[in-house]
């Protein structure tokens, strides 16, 4: 692969993760009418969601024993690259505690 390639699929690809990365957000100032959506958003993707989020990005560093990379690094690309993955995770996990309750949309 040349240069070039590899240089427009990464800019790509970093464009794509933070669209995404945006997009997600939107989640956590999303106004609920709802008690469907009050426990998706507010339990599930402000409080699960970036707890886990702030928690992982700590404790993912702290058990690693990689040698080449230092604790800071990790420390900052387990914040980038795992927001959007846990906001997620929280909006799943708002919506399977909406089911359990009997909640919906």
């Amino acid at each position: 692969m040349s240069r070039t390639t590899i240089y427009t699929l990464l800019g790509a690809s970093a464009l794509a993760w933070i669209a995404l990365s945006v997009w997600t957000v939107r989640r956590l100032w999303k106004h609920w009418s709802t008690d469907y959506e009050r426990l998706v958003y507010r339990f599930g993707v402000r409080r699960f969601g970036v707890g886990s989020w702030l928690l992982f990005s700590v404790l993912f560093p702290l058990m690693e024993r990689d040698e080449v990379t230092s604790p800071a690094l990790s420390v900052a690309m387990t914040l980038f690259v795992g927001f959007p993955i846990f906001l997620w995770a929280g909006y799943l996990w708002g919506r399977t505690m909406a089911r359990f309750y009997g909640l919906s949309e």
